[in-house]
């Protein structure tokens, strides 16, 4: 290798972990902008939350005590005890029904079919170690494996673009009614409640 392949070596080199650097950052930006977005989504589905649940027990004849955001339903001897448990995006309402002696946790999540938008498409790793917020730029800049770099930038650049595509399309997300750390998705809380807390 002569002197100028060299210099033209180590150029791209540092040019590429800049590269990656700036497209790192920019995606820790888009991605807290989808965040305040989705911030916005969580505290009107805490309230969809109550409302539906209030609805579907009054509807069917129950009586209504509130104290604090916590909720209990009673219709003879059936007492339903739910209430807001959750931070953030954990939206999530335990549910105690007695005297069946059922608990469980209610779960407003976005359906797993949108999982691709809301996450990254990509981890991204330097000789399979993974890159975190906290040390990227050491992390790019103590790499010196080119190749590395390239497949690092072209997924954060994908990430990037995947994230934007979410922002423009982000009414379209899809919450549904589950249960805490189950594959249920169910449309209504009706339908949750009937099918898989009682059924």
């Amino acid at each position: 290798m002569d002197v100028k392949e060299l210099v033209r070596k180590n150029k791209t080199l540092v040019e590429y972990k800049e590269k990656c650097i700036n497209a790192y950052t920019e995606l820790l930006n888009i991605g807290e902008e989808l965040h305040k977005l989705e911030e916005n989504d969580w505290i009107k589905l805490r309230e969809k939350g109550v409302n539906d649940a209030i609805n579907f027990f009054e509807e069917s004849g129950f009586t209504t005590l509130s104290n604090d955001n916590k909720y209990v339903f009673t219709l003879f001897n059936t007492i339903i005890k739910y209430f807001y448990d959750g931070e953030d995006e954990m939206i999530m309402f335990p549910i105690e029904v007695q005297p069946n002696q059922i608990f469980d946790t209610v779960q407003i999540r976005h359906s797993s079919e949108y999982d691709s938008m809301l996450y990254w498409k990509y981890n991204i790793a330097l000789n399979g170690n993974h890159v975190y917020k906290e040390n990227y730029e050491d992390t790019f800049n103590n790499c010196d494996d080119l190749n590395e770099l390239q497949k690092s930038y072209s997924k954060l650049n994908e990430n990037i673009e995947n994230y934007k595509n979410t922002i423009k399309n982000i009414s379209n997300v899809k919450y549904i009614y589950s249960l805490y750390k189950q594959d249920i998705e169910c449309d209504t809380f009706k339908e949750l409640f009937e099918n898989h807390i009682i059924g």
